[in-house]
């Protein structure tokens, strides 16, 4: 449907035209010999034949023009629709990745302070405070191994960069070695108790790999960090109204 602007113009091509064309076909023209007498208007089209032709060359090409922009647009529209299509696959995959598993990330990241910075253990200084932050531990990583371990994780593996690929294989190595020094803790506490070793020897030894058991949290917390990081850019680059590939479509 066209626009008023397109009906404006086309009326005053008409009314154009039509004032140029009616006087040199049913115009009087001048005499000859005098170069007087005829039709005024005719005259005036006929001296100025030069200039109406090169006027109406412009306008010829001016609308080539904007029919081939028009085209061109119309071809640009059709090959984002196609592009999209394509695409659609590998954003579903992508949808599927990240948008379940990057919150539960980026939580799974601030809950790490409970196990970087333990409470209550050095205030109370009781072996009871220690085995509840090891319990708090093996919830923890339990938990987070769901969710790093999730098939639905790698839907769009193919489409990850490298470094994010290794990135969430060192987190995945990581919080294993942060849950089995959390179950050795716990372990190595309820054996000495049972053994009847007095609970300050108990406190003291469990604190040390307590200390060791935080400065891989914290490597932990980086690696948790990369791969946040990693699903961000791709959720960007699939995902996000930005996306270049979703603009005009």
């Amino acid at each position: 449907m066209r626009s008023n602007r397109e009906k404006i113009g086309w009326g005053i091509a008409i009314v154009v035209a039509t004032a140029i064309v009616l006087p040199v076909v049913f115009g009087v023209p001048r005499n000859v010999e005098g170069s007087t007498g005829g039709d005024s208007w005719r005259n005036l089209i006929y001296d100025f034949q030069t200039l109406i032709t090169g006027i109406a060359a412009v306008l010829a090409a001016a609308i080539t023009i904007r029919t081939m922009e028009k085209t061109d647009r119309e071809s640009d529209r059709r090959h984002r629709q196609l592009m999209e299509l394509t695409l659609r696959p590998d954003r579903l995959k992508v949808s599927r990745s990240v948008e379940p598993f990057l919150p539960a990330i980026i939580q799974a990241i601030a809950d790490l302070n409970n196990i970087i910075h333990p409470t209550g253990i050095d205030e109370t200084k009781e072996v009871g405070s220690q085995m509840v932050y090891a319990a708090g531990v093996e919830n923890y990583t339990t938990a987070l191994m769901q969710i790093l371990g999730n098939p639905q994780l790698n839907e769009a593996y193919q489409l990850f960069e490298g470094k994010l690929a290794i990135d969430l294989e060192q987190a995945r190595q990581q919080v294993a070695w942060v849950q089995s020094a959390g179950r050795s803790l716990f372990k190595e506490i309820k054996t000495k108790s049972i053994a009847g070793e007095p609970d300050i020897e108990i406190f003291v030894a469990a604190q040390s790999s307590i200390k060791s058991l935080t400065i891989n949290a914290i490597l932990l917390r980086g690696c948790l960090e990369e791969v946040r990081s990693g699903l961000s850019t791709l959720s960007d680059l699939y995902l996000s109204k930005g996306y270049p590939l979703r603009d005009n479509i």
